[in-house]
């Protein structure tokens, strides 16, 4: 992958003293301000953007301690034993959530060391009790920038800064006794133990990527619901499922990579997943679809996850520790900030070079606009406006003179010809079953015609008079593979429902490479029909 472009983030002299620009490992935007963090401090840096929708430079750094607003159990900065390796930034709200590794690390055999001095440091294993923060902090806008607050009142409630981990029960307690991470807690983070590196905040969700460890390619997300403790308002304490615990596990095939962070956009996930040892790469952005709707432990494949992106790494370097979302909202970009930056990042004004590329059309609600550029903030809880409505991402469009020749050039590829009709021939088809009540639409990513989907709408006569059943569905070969087809799907649901539909019919032709899996996962389920050799297919529609 080429980048798009690149951005300039631009660190004071303390910051670069401190090495927070070439330790950058996390990264969240919140309109025209970029909030950063390194793994080698306990501070979170606020820079702020040039221009709003398409920034070249962020700037004027300021920064906020951690120990000024939560007690951390070392805050002497003389020993260096105070970071907190920040490894994940999430902004929801009036609040900035901030995760540490929750890691123990091993120390390394350097140069200098050879024989038994260094087996023997290769055998220390040894941990810091500020990786163990999860925290929240207040965001208030001074001087008309969010900025972290001590202290913040919001329709009558004071809330203050809060934290999970720091003093008492911690996350590592907490999943001490777990079947999949519990063994891997006494192993350090890059020998594939536990090594958080990545948060996503939405309602009362709270979700943490776990870079280690990956089980047999599988990768590991927690997802936590915390609370304010009422007894001591500074603190946060975990609420319980329904299966009594105070996490839950969602585990995604991320083809043996781990999580490096967690990015919302619109009711997804993007997951920029790497490498969970000593290794430069690969380096991928998945997108985790409809992840923010998740109401179970969810074991997250096929259509539900995709391959968005393949990221550069270098040799020793350029290593991508967090992604966010930049840009207008129908134009949105991917910022990445990058660990152990390679020389050429690194320019003499002390600033370091993130790169920004393009996302591809995604197949999610892309979240709503804060001050003219896209924000990562979730929506607020309750709010119902459906994604179509406020999106120019996926929708339909009707087939007209302008569009009917691109939409009749969509092709499939070719061994699922023998499942789904083409476009010419669907269109041919409509013309003459008009008895059939035809409804057809071409599907659109932004301007670009990448599917075709055709319904027979309540025909009045026939075996399914007075119902909805869709007749086909097509998806572009070159578009394949990123959720198109189940947005399209809900979208038609959502269509059939606000006609007084209560179920949704399709048929399919059985055979190697059949569909049946894709319908199967959205929830239809067979009828027991048979209708010209293909076999029935109903979603039931539950009222709402």
């Amino acid at each position: 992958m080429t980048a798009g472009r690149t951005v300039k983030l631009q660190f004071q002299e303390s910051a670069r003293r401190a090495g927070t620009h070439s330790n950058l490992s996390a990264v969240r935007s919140d309109g025209v301000v970029l909030w950063v963090a390194g793994d080698e401090t306990a501070t979170i840096e606020r820079l702020v953007a040039d221009a709003p929708d398409k920034p070249h430079r962020f700037a004027g750094q300021a920064s906020f301690r951690l120990a000024d607003f939560v007690q951390l159990p070392v805050a002497d900065e003389s020993d260096g034993e105070d970071e907190a390796d920040i490894e994940g930034l999430a902004r929801h709200g009036s609040f900035l959530w901030a995760v540490g590794s929750h890691s123990l690390r091993r120390k390394q055999i350097k140069s200098r060391h050879s024989g038994e001095e260094a087996l023997r440091r290769l055998a220390e294993v040894s941990g810091q009790p500020n990786r163990q923060i999860l925290v929240r902090l207040p965001v208030g806008v001074v001087d008309g920038l969010p900025t972290v607050v001590p202290e913040l009142e919001e329709d009558g409630v004071r809330h203050r800064a809060a934290s999970f981990g720091l003093h008492g029960t911690d996350l590592r307690h907490v999943l001490a006794d777990d079947e999949h991470v519990g063994p891997f807690l006494p192993l350090p983070g890059k020998d594939n133990g536990l090594d958080v590196e990545g948060i996503a905040v939405t309602g009362s969700r709270v979700y943490l990527g776990l870079r280690g460890p990956v089980l047999r390619g599988w990768a590991v997300v927690l997802e936590l619901r915390p609370e304010v403790d009422p007894e001591a308002p500074e603190r946060l304490r975990l609420t319980q499922f329904d299966d009594g615990r105070p996490y839950r596990k969602h585990v995604l095939l991320l083809r043996g990579l781990g999580i490096r962070d967690l990015c919302p956009h619109g009711e997804d996930l993007l997951v920029l997943a790497g490498p969970t040892m000593a290794l430069d790469g690969p380096v991928h952005v998945f997108r985790w679809h409809g992840a923010l709707r998740a109401d179970a432990p969810k074991v997250v494949r096929g259509d539900l996850l995709t391959r968005e992106l393949t990221l550069p790494y270098g040799d020793g370097c350029d290593h991508a520790e967090g992604i966010g979302v930049i840009g207008a909202a129908d134009r949105p970009r991917l910022l990445v900030v990058y660990d152990s930056p390679s020389p050429t990042r690194l320019i003499a004004d002390g600033s370091v070079l993130a790169d920004v590329v393009r996302l591809p059309c995604a197949a999610g609600r892309p979240a709503r606009a804060r001050g003219g550029a896209l924000s990562e903030q979730e929506p607020a809880a309750g709010d119902t406006t459906r994604w179509s409505e406020r999106s120019p991402g996926i929708h339909l469009r009707e087939i007209t003179d302008d569009n009917r020749e691109a939409v009749r050039a969509l092709r499939v590829r070719g061994r699922q010809r023998r499942f789904v009709a083409s476009v010419s021939r669907s269109l041919r088809d409509a013309a003459t079953a008009p008895k059939a009540n035809p409804w057809s639409r071409a599907v659109y990513c932004g301007d670009e015609p990448v599917g075709f989907v055709m319904l027979s709408w309540k025909p009045r006569k026939g075996p399914y008079r007075g119902r909805h059943f869709l007749w086909r569905l097509l998806v572009d070969k070159r578009h394949q593979g990123r959720g198109i087809g189940r947005v399209v799907l809900t979208q038609l649901v959502d269509l059939v429902r606000a006609d007084g539909g209560t179920e949704l019919l399709t048929s399919y032709e059985p055979g190697k490479g059949e569909p049946w899996p894709f319908y199967q996962r959205f929830g239809f389920r067979p009828t027991g029909e048979i209708d010209d050799g293909e076999i029935v297919l109903r979603l039931p529609l539950p009222a709402r």
